[in-house]
């Protein structure tokens, strides 16, 4: 799972985002890892379709939860479906967080169901600011369903170099990337 590398994440994440934010949320550990980072601040608004981020937020009086309906996936606890996928479209965030089950050397984000590209693309669609939060083992990770691309994103935070045959892809978006790990990363 990586643990370590997803609290440098979540914590460079947190660091960029400001109080008084609106915040589109998505499936995956390390948006949760964001969420528990972030679960603190103040004046919050959260809109998300994964069930361990808004529990993340419960238990502060600040930040306002707006939850998806759909289809429950009991063992990661997301809320999926084209119901969950539509529900995004009714709101405008100033951030999207979201994650990816991989990315391809060509900069496409791939996840292993349609309902996880479905909802991003939604996140993505709907908010200002679209932040996909990443460890480097995504890149070059086999997943099958393709929807989206680097391109998409306006910041994509990480917890290292990318791996060496994303070093094209990489430095096309070099503006784009920060690694949590900036003495081996070489940025921020």
């Amino acid at each position: 799972m990586n643990a370590d590398a997803k609290r440098r994440i979540a914590h460079a994440t947190a660091s960029f985002i400001p109080d008084g934010a609106s915040l589109m949320i998505g499936l995956g550990t390390t948006p949760e890892y964001v969420a528990q980072a972030l679960s603190r601040r103040q004046d919050l608004r959260v809109i998300t379709n994964n069930l361990n981020v808004a529990a993340a937020f419960a238990q502060n009086p600040d930040v306002e939860i707006t939850i998806a309906g759909g289809t429950l996936r009991s063992l990661d606890r997301d809320i999926v479906g084209e119901a969950a996928a539509r529900f995004f479209s009714g709101y405008r965030a100033d951030y999207g967080i979201f994650g990816v089950g991989g990315v391809d050397q060509d900069g496409a984000l791939l996840d292993f169901h349609i309902d996880e590209v479905l909802a991003r693309q939604s996140i993505v669609a709907n908010s200002r600011t679209a932040v996909l939060v990443a460890d480097t083992t995504k890149f070059g990770r086999n997943a099958t369903v393709r929807g989206g691309h680097l391109a998409d994103c306006n910041h994509l935070f990480t917890d290292g170099p990318l791996p060496p045959a994303f070093t094209p892809v990489g430095a096309k978006f070099a503006e784009r990337i920060h690694a949590s790990d900036a003495a081996r990363a070489g940025a921020t």
